[in-house]
């Protein structure tokens, strides 16, 4: 995984203004694909999945200050039952589930999609039981869960950079996820072997979140085709 983002040795007419970030794998082959007769490669980097991971590769980030704004693109789960599989969302706040500080994000995104402004909760594990979603929504009042925002805008705010966040709901609250906390490793990275034991041995949940998560790829995708997020 790359951290190599562009030189600060450009003229301004070059600046880049905005970098994007988006967790690896299909949501950022998703965002690329949307993105590819636009982009400049060297601002969208693809970051690891949790926030503990997401926390120690942004730290190895050369010259993150030449960027006056970071957009973090990607899925996230529901917890508000009004929220279904493949609606947008755009983040008004990042709620730590390990620490209970809440930090307010920065700016909001301006695209022309329909899209639901909404309270986020980062979580340091996969939230995969509809019954915990469910309390999870009684108790935080977020209206969407994942595992990397909050990470993502604490970073940045201590270098006085405005964060954003895009998300599209691939799962909802109401049904069980398969359990896929062993298909993942403490850097972050997806364990392909364990992966698919993980959805072999839950095929209706498999089935359910696979089909919620091309949907919800596809929306990605879209948005980047139709909002100028480059600047």
């Amino acid at each position: 995984m790359s951290n190599q983002i562009p030189s600060s040795h450009q003229t301004s007419d070059q600046k880049l203004n905005t970098l994007i970030l988006v967790p690896q794998g299909a949501e950022y082959q998703a965002v690329v694909k949307g993105l590819k007769h636009y982009l400049n490669p060297q601002q969208i980097l693809p970051i690891p999945i949790g926030c503990v991971a997401v926390g120690k590769y942004l730290e190895t980030l050369t010259n993150p200050q030449q960027f006056t704004q970071v957009i973090l693109m990607g899925l996230c789960g529901s917890l508000n039952p009004n929220l279904k599989v493949g609606d947008i969302v755009v983040y008004a706040q990042c709620f730590d589930l390990s620490s209970g500080n809440i930090l307010e994000c920065e700016f909001k995104p301006k695209i022309s999609n329909k899209f639901t402004v909404v309270k986020s909760v980062t979580s340091d594990r996969l939230i995969y039981l509809a019954a915990e979603k469910q309390n999870l929504y009684k108790d935080t009042n977020a209206d969407v869960v994942d595992m990397e925002g909050f990470a993502v805008v604490n970073f940045f705010r201590k270098l006085n950079i405005p964060v954003g966040m895009i998300r599209v709901v691939s799962d909802d609250s109401g049904h069980d996820l398969p359990n896929l906390e062993q298909a993942i490793d403490q850097n972050g990275n997806l364990k392909p072997w364990q992966l698919a034991i993980a959805l072999i041995k839950q095929p209706h949940a498999a089935l359910r979140l696979i089909s919620g998560s091309l949907m919800s790829l596809r929306v990605l995708s879209q948005i980047c085709l139709i909002n100028s997020l480059i600047s």
